[in-house]
């Protein structure tokens, strides 16, 4: 088993979370899909495209790593989450 310090232990966990979560945003929106499609009165059919565009996001991660590179990862996640709140 490989030794990891302190930072590399909190590292590792937080990302775990993050990973634990990000499959929680694709699961919440399955369930939710039946409540908005009767809020809005709306087919699921015509409200599949939400899933495309939640898969679509993930494309993001592409050009966003050479991004962290360039500005630093901190500030992309800092911006990340504003963004996203």
């Amino acid at each position: 088993m490989i030794a990891l310090d302190r930072r590399q232990h909190v590292t590792l966990v937080w990302s775990g979370v993050a990973v634990v979560l990000s499959g929680y945003q694709g699961s919440i929106l399955v369930l939710a899909l039946p409540a908005i499609a009767r809020d809005y009165q709306a087919g699921i059919p015509a409200l599949s495209g939400l899933g495309s565009i939640l898969a679509i996001g993930t494309l993001g991660a592409l050009p966003l790593a050479a991004l962290a590179d360039r500005f630093g990862r901190r500030r992309l996640i800092a911006a990340g989450v504003a963004g996203f709140s």
